[in-house]
C-alpha cells in the first residue's frame, strides 16, 4: 500500500501555527490600536478635560486663544510675549491698564496703590510685613482659618525669631480640623496693631464673608485673597493691604497682586529687596522695577478685559453663586457622597468633599479619569483630617459645562454604589 508522504512534518505545523496565530493576533492588536486611536480622535474633537485643580487653574476660553496669538505676536508688535523688552511701549501699556483695571472693577478708593510684584502669594507672607512693618516690632495678630492662614503664620513667626515682629493668635478654628471659620476671629487686644485673614481657604473649603469685617481704621487689616480676588465685590476700604497670587481667578503664576494703602509705604525694611518693595514697584509704573513675568501681566491683562467685558465682579459673584449651588446641593442630596465644610462657611471657590465610604475613593477617581476629568483630588495635607477626599475648583474661568459634566459621573456612580 502506497502511502502519501505528509504535508507538513508535525514540527513544520506547529511553526505555521504559530506564525498564524503571531500574524492574527498582531493584526488584531492594529485593529484595535486603529479603533482606539479613533475614539480618541473623536473624544478629543468633543471633549476637551474638565480641569478643577485648584491651581494653576482653568483660564477662560478668549483669554487660552489671545495668550496662544501671543506666543509668536504679542499685541501685534510681530514678537513672542516671553521675548519683548519690559521697557517696550506695549508691555508699560500693558501694565498700566491692567492696574487701571483693577481699580475699575474692585472701585479702589484714592490714596491706594495697585502694583505686580515678583513671587506669588508665599511670597507676600513675609513681604508685606517687611513693607508694612518695616522697622517697628510690631504686634501682628493671625486668624488661623486653615492651611494657608497657617502657612502665613509659619512664615511670620520665622520673622519673630529674627526679632521682627510678635506673633498673637486671634481665633483659631483647628479644633473643627478647620471645617468652619473661628467663631471670635474679628475680635483683638488693643495692642495688636496688624491683623491677616485668609479670605478663602482652598484646600479647607471655607470662605469669609467681607461684609462681616468691621469698618474702621483702628487697626490694620491685611487679607490674602489669592482663590477669590475678582469672584466677588470687595470692600477695599475695610483694608490695609491686600494681596494675592494671580493664578487662580487673575492669569498664570508669576505674579502677585497688591493693593494697598498709600500712608502704610513710608518704611519699608532697608533688608527688602527692590523687586519686592512696594514703594519701588509704584514709582514704577505698578510693576516694571525690574524684568518682570511678562507673560502673567499680559495673561491678568486679557483677563481683567474679560471680566470688564461679562459684567464685572458682580456677574463674577452670580455665576461663582450658581456653580458653587448646583455642585453643593447635588452632594448634599447624595447617599454616596457627603460635604466636608461647614454649610454656613462654605467656599464658592472649592468645594471640598468625600465619597462616603473612603474604599470606593479610588472607585471614583477612576470614574473621572475615564471621563476626562481631572484634578479632583483633594489636598495631601488635609487628608490627616478628613481622609481620602476631594477638590472641585470653581475658580473664574471654570465653566457649567464642566460642572454638569462632574454631575453626570457622580450620579452614574450613586447608581453603581
Amino acid at each position: 500500500m502506497n502511502h502519501k508522504p505528509p504535508l507538513l512534518s508535525s514540527g513544520g505545523f506547529f511553526f505555521l501555527m504559530k506564525k498564524l496565530t503571531f500574524w492574527v493576533n498582531t493584526n488584531t492588536m492594529r485593529a484595535d490600536a486603529v479603533k482606539t486611536a479613533h475614539r480618541e480622535i473623536v473624544r478629543g474633537e468633543n471633549m476637551k478635560k474638565a480641569n478643577f485643580t485648584a491651581g494653576p487653574a482653568v483660564l477662560p476660553r478668549p483669554v487660552e486663544e489671545k495668550l496662544r496669538r501671543a506666543t509668536h505676536d504679542f499685541a501685534g508688535t510681530g514678537l513672542p510675549v516671553w521675548s519683548i523688552s519690559h521697557r517696550h511701549p506695549v508691555v508699560e501699556k500693558f501694565c498700566s491698564d491692567a492696574t487701571a483695571l483693577v481699580c475699575e472693577l474692585l472701585k479702589v478708593p484714592k490714596g491706594y496703590s495697585v502694583m505686580f510684584v515678583p513671587g506669588g502669594a508665599t511670597t507676600q507672607f513675609k513681604g508685606w510685613l517687611l513693607n508694612i512693618v518695616g522697622r517697628k516690632a510690631l504686634k501682628i495678630g493671625y486668624v488661623d482659618s486653615g492651611h494657608w492662614a497657617g502657612e502665613a503664620i509659619k512664615a511670620a513667626r520665622e520673622l519673630t525669631e529674627a526679632n521682627f515682629c510678635t506673633v498673637h493668635m486671634l481665633a483659631t478654628s483647628k479644633e473643627d480640623m478647620y471645617r468652619s471659620l473661628p467663631a471670635d476671629m474679628f475680635a483683638h487686644d488693643s495692642e495688636v496693631v496688624c491683623i491677616h485673614y485668609t479670605s478663602n481657604e482652598t484646600v479647607n473649603g471655607t470662605q469669609i464673608k467681607l461684609d462681616a469685617i468691621p469698618d474702621g481704621r483702628e487697626v490694620i487689616r491685611a487679607a490674602d485673597m489669592t482663590s477669590d480676588i475678582m469672584s466677588r465685590p470687595v470692600p477695599v476700604e475695610k483694608f490695609g493691604l491686600i494681596y494675592a497670587g494671580v493664578q487662580k481667578n487673575l492669569g498664570v503664576p508669576g505674579l502677585a497682586l497688591v493693593i494697598v494703602r498709600d500712608d502704610l509705604l513710608d518704611a519699608p525694611h532697608p533688608a527688602l529687596p527692590a523687586p519686592l518693595s512696594y514703594a519701588e514697584q509704584k514709582k514704577a509704573n505698578g510693576g516694571l522695577r525690574n524684568t518682570p513675568d511678562i507673560l502673567a501681566i499680559a495673561s491678568v491683562h486679557y483677563i481683567l478685559e474679560w471680566i470688564k467685558e461679562a459684567g464685572g465682579v458682580a456677574e463674577m459673584e452670580k455665576r461663582s453663586r450658581e456653580r458653587a449651588a448646583l455642585l453643593y446641593d447635588a452632594i448634599d442630596h447624595s447617599d454616596v457622597f457627603a460635604c466636608i465644610s461647614a454649610p454656613a462657611d462654605r467656599s464658592l471657590m472649592n468645594v471640598i468633599f468625600r465619597v462616603r465610604n473612603e474604599h470606593q475613593h479610588e472607585k471614583f477617581m477612576h470614574a473621572c479619569e475615564e471621563s476626562d476629568i481631572v484634578g479632583i483630588n483633594g489636598h495631601a495635607g488635609a487628608n490627616k483630617y478628613y481622609g481620602p477626599h476631594l477638590r472641585a475648583s470653581l475658580y473664574n474661568g471654570q465653566t457649567m459645562e464642566n460642572v454638569q459634566r462632574l454631575l453626570e459621573v457622580m450620579h452614574k456612580f450613586e447608581r453603581r454604589f
